[in-house]
């Protein structure tokens, strides 16, 4: 964690009540250097009056390095710690604003299967009320994306043990089994290591098992950061699928699943101008039945596509009006986190390795 002294009471305040409840699990804290010596350091001061035999903390020594580097260096020191027991050891991380249903850890804790991933999805609704409108549009966009997307990937990959998509894990929420992280730590190589390790967890035909409850965390506030967050985002993304491309795969299903990813995340920056463009052709072409068609189809993509989702998770997001209209801005603009990554890639002293402001 860095920088979280803000937000870190309310998260020990939330996960007491999963210890509480599993009261054979731990709770470690990792802080970095990155934010100061033990003195200096707001996140570990305000984590040190908690500390007990359920809660712990781990200090990365290093300036150097981010979250993948800060998980794998605690997990390395919990192995050395705990050894091998019989029973089966997940490791769940989350994020200082996770706010995950607890449910979801029962789910897990009861389950028979023993799956070495299980994945609990993110719900962006925490900081809801206190959005602007585009933010409000923000959170219940990430959120469709994961109902739409994420969530059938995983789960359709996990029904048929095999690789029907290229699917990926999310960072936070991500249970794995101890044994699995061992051999397979997060990767540091990328800006977003959960998306390469869900990448290559297909590659070596491990299948995330998603779980039927939530991570209920925040969004970000404000629209140039999000575009930033996004870039970033993209960017990771872009990198990953190109490293798993330039390895050797002997199974071309596979290889098509790869380029399939790829072409989907191209859709991100260049669908929505490709849209605008089409229907800016079509009416200067007069065709009018067309143009019609289109805008049916955006207004389509806009309410019914977003509307399970707001009924689902955000009942009391205010005006349906204004946050439908909001919600075609976010349609739109939604490319220029993407676009902005490729601006950045040509910027030799741009650092992609940055945290997103709460």
């Amino acid at each position: 964690m860095l920088d979280e002294h803000t937000i870190i009471q309310e998260t020990i305040a939330c996960f007491n009540r999963i210890l509480a409840a599993h009261p054979t699990s731990r709770l470690v804290f990792i802080t970095t250097q990155r934010e100061g010596s033990a003195t200096e350091n707001k996140t570990w001061q305000q984590i040190q009056p908690h500390l007990s035999e359920q809660i712990g903390l781990i200090h990365y020594p290093l300036l150097t390095g981010n979250k993948a580097h800060q998980i794998n260096y605690a997990v390395a020191q919990l192995q050395a710690e705990t050894g091998e027991g019989g029973l089966p050891v997940y490791y769940a991380i989350f994020d200082a604003d996770s706010r995950p249903d607890i449910r979801g850890c029962e789910y897990i804790a009861q389950d028979t299967h023993d799956e070495k991933i299980y994945q609990m999805l993110p719900v962006y609704s925490t900081n809801f009320a206190r959005l602007s409108l585009l933010g409000k549009a923000s959170a219940i966009f990430q959120t469709r994306w994961m109902m739409s997307h994420e969530l059938p990937s995983l789960l359709e990959n996990h029904r048929r043990q095999r690789a029907v998509n290229l699917s990926y894990c999310v960072g936070h929420g991500l249970f794995i089994e101890a044994r699995y992280f061992a051999q397979h730590p997060l990767p540091t190589e990328t800006v977003t290591e959960d998306l390469l390790f869900g990448y290559q967890a297909v590659m070596n035909h491990v299948y995330a098992r998603p779980t039927p409850y939530f991570d209920y965390c925040s969004t970000v506030a404000l629209f140039p950061v999000s575009v930033r967050q996004a870039a970033r985002w993209h960017a990771g993304d872009i990198t990953s699928l190109l490293k798993l491309m330039r390895e050797k795969n002997t199974d071309p299903r596979l290889r098509l699943l790869q380029v399939r990813r790829l072409f989907q995340m191209l859709q991100w920056p260049f669908g929505p101008l490709l849209t605008v463009a089409a229907l800016c052709c079509l009416l200067v072409l007069n065709c009018w039945p067309a143009v019609l068609l289109m805008l049916v189809l955006i207004g389509c993509y806009v309410c019914v596509l977003h509307c399970p989702v707001m009924k689902l998770f955000f009942r009391r997001g205010g005006n349906p009006l204004g946050l439908y209209s909001a919600l075609l801005l976010k349609s739109a603009v939604n490319c220029t986190g993407a676009l902005y990554s490729y601006f950045l890639r040509v910027n030799p002293n741009v650092d992609f390795w940055f945290k997103t402001p709460r």
